[in-house]
């Protein structure tokens, strides 16, 4: 299964990630984990982060350009985010 972690902000201002995203939306074993539409509030279930994560052959990150942004999404890349620093990277 491939995994796109989808980290975008404001999804409906980004043409680019909107075409991505729907390009791959239908496909089968693609599963998309939008970071900002589960966790709103920024509180991540860390256990369900780990579980799709550990399912996946493939793992991809899908934020904003970096041209724009200059780093990934608060949420894709948070210090604070345990499901990336404890035991997955």
């Amino acid at each position: 299964m491939i995994t796109i972690i989808y980290a975008h902000p404001y999804p409906s201002h980004s043409h680019s990630n909107r075409v991505l995203r729907d390009a791959v939306n239908n496909l089968p074993d693609v599963h998309i984990r939008s970071l900002y539409e589960l966790y709103p509030d920024f509180h991540i279930n860390v256990r369900a982060e780990q579980e799709a994560l550990l399912q996946s052959h493939t793992i991809v990150l899908q934020h904003p350009p970096a041209l724009v942004s200059h780093a990934c999404a608060a949420l894709a890349v948070d210090g604070k985010n345990p499901f990336i620093r404890v035991g997955i990277w």
